[in-house]
């Protein structure tokens, strides 16, 4: 329900739903390119406030509140690659999880007048969650079963999330110079009480033990960065701008856990407290010449950065870190709909608290995963070329980008697996990691079939190294991708779509010689009937099939949706549609890929077949 007048507006929002929409939440898993995993039911209310001033100021606030409760259901198949063979893991679980965030969000847009001018944008986010799970996994060789472990796990936890923006720009010197201040702040606090059971069998020789663990996490983090700066024109279309970061990032994990054995032994542990304080200082000098038909711009910025690593409030080691960051942008439009575009970034990550914190954590007995107290920053280089195209009398239209990404010191991977098949996992850094991607879409009309063609192709090749029971390990993953997609132009009573997909993923590992190929193959038809103003019919249509030679089967989901509508009311205002969604009740969540050491098939319940009569109106003028 919303209402607009000329400085106000305002809505009420709100939504329920068991089938999977999450609407304007945006919180579980509903973003783009990415599928939706369990049965999920959703609730969620707010409002919209905004008031526009005088000129261009306006002030706005929101706020919403929303539950989800999702069931999962999960399977997953794991094949291991190690210097001495290969091994398997095959794991079952049951989730059930609850989350009930509130959000609130504001903003300041304040022009005083034409020299000053102030933006505030902040967030705040307090959400509490709860997780109950139960799960087993197997893992063996070929047909020998070396340990079983069967897990259940309960959580509570609490999190709390703010942020806050702010700009303030001061134009002197008639206009030709500006300088401009921005501050940016954050605060993320997570509270934690975790119980689980773990009982781990091995087979050879036969015994079982039992591990029920419980432990309280704290968890915090907060910074603040300063940028002042100062832009002067000093040219027609040339501006020199100055400015430096500074900030400050403080990190926090702190844990108590209890450990009690079947044999009756218990051990309370106090874990040491780890913190991180990160200070960082930014100098940068930036050229810029902007006309209405290109840009240019080149960066010097110098990046100085300090990391104190503290347990137990000492100390034990205080390194600093200075990288020289270059950047560059040029953009060109030489025709009308025609444009290229060079870019050029450098960037440095900090290694987090979690990956530094030198205690194992043993949440999972079969993987268990301890912090590294010698990592150092990556430090990473992004170049990339586009090129546009558009012809507004033909409607045909290219965009192509071509980049590559390489990355010093990345933290990669050490893993050390023992006889039994229990691993242990640390980051470490490793020499580079480089990658290389590509992508093209393209669409034409075809005039004499009265269709237009649509395509898509993605490319990608990455290789980075991992430690594998003391040995290098080099893997890279090659995909192709190509999508083809042609449907109806004039689309007054038909719109009728057909489209495929083809994927290829080539894995390699350089400590095995099993390498894996793995394709994904879709073919899709939309199509819709509107023989009148009051009736519309629907069907939509989906086969996606999956095969590699690396699993036992191909998998072959198909799907198919249909749906009838009636409208009515002057103007058709309202409308009553009654659709089916998965007939075939053949849906499935699925994915196959490949990282580190493994590759890893997942299956996952989601909504099944299901009926939905919809009725919409359209109130007010």
């Amino acid at each position: 329900i919303y209402r607009f007048s000329e400085k106000v507006q305002s809505a009420l929002l709100g939504m329920a739903n068991n089938i999977n929409e999450f609407g304007y939440t945006g919180n579980h898993g509903k973003e783009w390119g990415t599928s939706v995993e369990g049965e999920n039911q959703s609730m969620a209310g707010g409002l919209n406030l905004s008031y526009n001033a005088e000129g261009t100021n306006r002030y706005f606030l929101s706020y919403l509140a929303s539950t989800n409760k999702k069931e999962l259901e999960e399977k997953r198949t794991t094949k291991n690659y190690l210097p001495e063979g290969t091994y398997y893991q095959q794991s079952m679980l049951n989730e059930e999880e609850r989350t009930t965030p509130h959000k609130l969000n504001l903003g300041v847009r304040h022009k005083f007048n034409e020299r000053h001018n102030l933006i505030l944008d902040g967030d705040l986010s307090i959400s509490s969650n709860k997780l109950s799970s139960e799960g087993q996994t197997n893992t063996g060789i070929e047909d020998a079963l070396i340990n079983t472990l069967n897990n259940t796990t309960s959580s509570e936890s609490s999190v709390i999330d703010t942020e806050a923006q702010g700009s303030y720009v001061y134009k002197f010197n008639e206009g030709k110079t500006q300088f401009r201040t921005e501050v940016n702040g954050f605060y993320h606090q997570d509270n934690s009480q975790l119980n689980w059971i773990d009982t781990i069998s091995l087979y050879n020789p036969d015994s079982m033990d039992l591990f029920i663990q419980y432990r309280d996490e704290y968890t915090d983090r907060a910074g603040l960065l300063v940028i002042p700066g100062v832009v002067q024109r000093i040219k027609q279309f040339w501006y020199l701008e100055a400015e430096v970061e500074l900030g400050i990032k403080t990190e926090q994990l702190d844990w108590q856990q209890e450990i009690e054995r079947a044999s009756g032994e218990s051990m309370d542990t106090i874990l040491p407290s780890f913190s991180t304080q990160e200070l960082s200082v930014g100098p940068m000098l930036s050229l810029k010449r902007n006309s209405n038909r290109s840009q240019i711009e080149f960066i010097l910025k110098g990046s100085w950065k300090q990391l104190d690593k503290l347990q137990d409030e000492v100390s034990l080691e205080k390194p600093t870190y200075f990288y020289f960051q270059p950047g560059f942008n040029y953009e060109y439009k030489y025709r009308t709909g025609r444009r290229v575009n060079v870019r050029y970034s450098t960037n440095v990550n900090m290694p987090s608290v979690n990956q530094l914190y030198p205690v194992a954590n043993t949440l999972n007995l079969l993987s268990i995963y301890q912090g590294n107290l010698e990592l150092i920053p990556e430090y990473s280089h992004n170049l990339s070329a586009s090129w546009w195209y558009f012809d507004q009398f033909s409607f045909t239209s290219l965009f192509a980008r071509l980049g590559a990404v390489y990355v010093k010191d990345k933290i990669g991977w050490s893993q050390t697996t023992n006889e039994e098949l229990i691993t242990l996992v640390s980051p470490i850094n490793t020499p580079d990691h480089r990658s290389i991607y590509s992508y093209i879409s393209f669409s034409t009309p075809i005039r004499a079939l009265g269709m237009k063609m649509s395509m898509t192709s993605h490319e990608s090749w990455n290789k980075g190294l991992s430690i594998i029971n003391g040995e290098d390990n080099t893997q890279s993953n090659f995909i192709h991708s190509l999508g083809l997609r042609f449907e109806n132009r004039k689309k007054e009573k038909w719109d009728a779509a057909l489209g495929g997909k083809v994927s290829i993923t080539d894995a390699r590992f350089s400590i095995s010689s099993m390498n894996t190929v793995y394709y994904n193959t879709t073919l899709y038809t939309d199509i819709r009937f509107t023989p009148s103003d009051k009736w519309s019919f629907e069907t939509l249509a989906s086969v996606v099939n999956y095969n590699s030679k690396s699993f036992d089967e191909a998998v072959i989901i198909p799907l198919l949706t249909a749906g009838i509508s009636y409208y009515f009311l002057r103007g058709e205002r309202a409308s009553l549609t009654l659709r089916a969604y998965d007939l075939l009740n053949k849906q499935v969540g699925f994915e196959r890929i490949s990282q580190t050491n493994y590759l890893m098939q997942r299956e996952w319940n989601t909504i099944g077949r299901y009926v939905m009569l919809e009725f919409h109106i359209r109130l007010g003028r």
